[in-house]
């Protein structure tokens, strides 16, 4: 297994904050602004208060993927913009393969705080260790471990805190599962700034000042070893996703995704795209290698939500490609060419799309593709499929689309799958080739409202 020395982590954690500014977000229309400035004139159709916000600060955070089978790293990290007040806030890992939640604590960011987290690959485990040690965290762990062990910043000392799998967790996950998946950031409420000894670490829990507002922002950086490439990306924020607190322990399975006031079928209107776009490098003499994440964050929550209508229940796709010579689009999937009948699917909440067998993750939630060109784009369409029509459809309605009334019809449903998107890349120069190109960037994508 590869080692990290503590020297690294200590750098790699000062290099990430600039990264990662450079880097890029999801987004999407505020449809909670655009209703406000439309209501002036009477036009305003209600829509979810949920958004996402492009500038990357809400009340919610979504950081879309780790893995850490071969060794890398994942840091992150969490920033309390308000500088008034403190914020309680619950974070969750969840595996990618069946979707179950491994961890899951709260921390206590005093007003203008940060806490980072690293993930780590320790003896087959997914661990999570931390260089923080002024920032309270609230542990409240059914293996009655009610302290978190993090790495001493001058020693390198510590275990730090392995994923919960086996007969520590009540759903079927193995060690194997807790190395890759994704991990969330909910605002639970303010704390204050003038108690010592309050139930948050120093400070107490503020009830009295209501819901916490868009003051979250994070930012998280994958670190590969062996080819010193570097994913990095900011978190998608979700923007007022909740208006009021939450007072559940960590032993709950609240707050999640579904708790916001417009709950799932809310946020599944906000996120949904019709379809996601890329770019993609494969050029034989940089050695030059292109893999896809996609991420569908609220699929488990959706297939428990009761509907008769699962978006989810049928994985279908339809990936097209072009080269950079215009060619005339062909359709992929996991065999090349498609054998009829064939259609590519996306069956778990995580999934990466590896193109022509190139290896960049060792991944357990991986579709292989078949490309038969160096360089162009690649559209994945998540409204059709290439055999037959999607059944049930993937679409989302608005849910407060019958209780609107003004003059304007800002759509109803939207057809696709809500999704987060990224694309990662590396090639190599022949004049330096022990220091790689790599690069992260969010898929751009599509709407269809109607």
């Amino acid at each position: 297994m590869k080692k990290f020395s503590i020297g690294l982590l200590s750098v790699f954690i000062c290099l990430m904050s600039f990264t990662a500014a450079h880097a890029l977000t999801d987004g999407m229309i505020s449809w909670g602004d655009l209703e406000a400035d439309l209501s002036g004139i009477g036009l305003a159709q209600e829509t979810p208060s949920v958004h996402v916000n492009p500038a990357g600060l809400g009340d919610a955070l979504i950081y879309g993927y780790y893995n850490v089978r071969s060794g890398e790293i994942n840091a992150f990290n969490v920033v309390n913009t308000a500088t008034s007040y403190g914020v309680r806030a619950r974070i969750r890992f969840i595996e990618a393969k069946d979707s179950f939640e491994v961890l899951d604590f709260d921390i206590c960011l005093s007003a203008g705080d940060e806490w980072n987290g690293i993930i780590m690959n320790n003896g087959g485990v997914g661990t999570l260790h931390s260089l923080d040690d002024d920032t309270y965290v609230d542990v409240v762990d059914p293996r009655g471990d009610t302290s978190f062990i993090f790495y001493d910043k001058y020693t390198g000392n510590g275990s730090g805190v392995g994923f919960k799998y086996g007969s520590e967790n009540p759903n079927d996950v193995d060690a194997d599962d807790t190395l890759e998946g994704y991990f969330l950031i909910i605002a639970e409420n303010w704390i204050d700034e003038v108690s010592s000894g309050g139930n948050c670490g120093d400070h107490d829990d503020d009830l009295s000042l209501g819901s916490v507002g868009n003051v979250l922002m994070g930012t998280a950086s994958q670190l590969d070893s062996a080819t010193l490439a570097n994913y990095s990306y900011n978190a998608t924020a979700l923007a007022d996703f909740y208006s009021s607190v939450y007072t559940t322990d960590p032993t709950t399975a609240a707050p999640n995704l579904a708790n916001g006031d417009d709950g799932i079928e809310g946020l599944n209107y906000v996120l949904t795209k019709a379809s996601l776009y890329t770019t993609y490098d494969l050029l034989a003499t940089a050695d030059a290698v292109t893999a896809l994440v996609v991420n569908f964050p609220t699929r488990s929550l959706t297939e428990v939500d009761g509907s008769d209508n699962d978006i989810f229940d049928d994985d279908r796709v339809l990936i097209n490609i072009w080269d950079d010579e215009e060619n005339s689009p062909e359709t992929v999937c996991e065999f090349s060419p498609c054998p009829t009948g064939t259609d590519t699917e996306l069956e778990y909440e995580v999934n990466v799309i590896d193109l022509n067998n190139s290896n960049l993750f060792d991944s357990e939630v991986e579709t292989e593709l078949t490309i038969p060109y160096e360089y162009g784009w690649i559209e994945i369409d998540m409204v059709n499929a290439s055999v037959s029509v999607i059944d049930p459809a993937h679409q989302t309605t608005n849910p407060y689309a019958a209780a609107s009334s003004g003059l304007l019809d800002l759509g109803s449903v939207s057809h696709g799958l809500p999704a987060i998107g990224y694309q990662m890349h590396i090639l190599y120069d022949d004049t330096n080739p022990d220091f790689p190109y790599s690069a992260l960037v969010p898929m751009q994508y599509m709407h269809n409202i109607e």
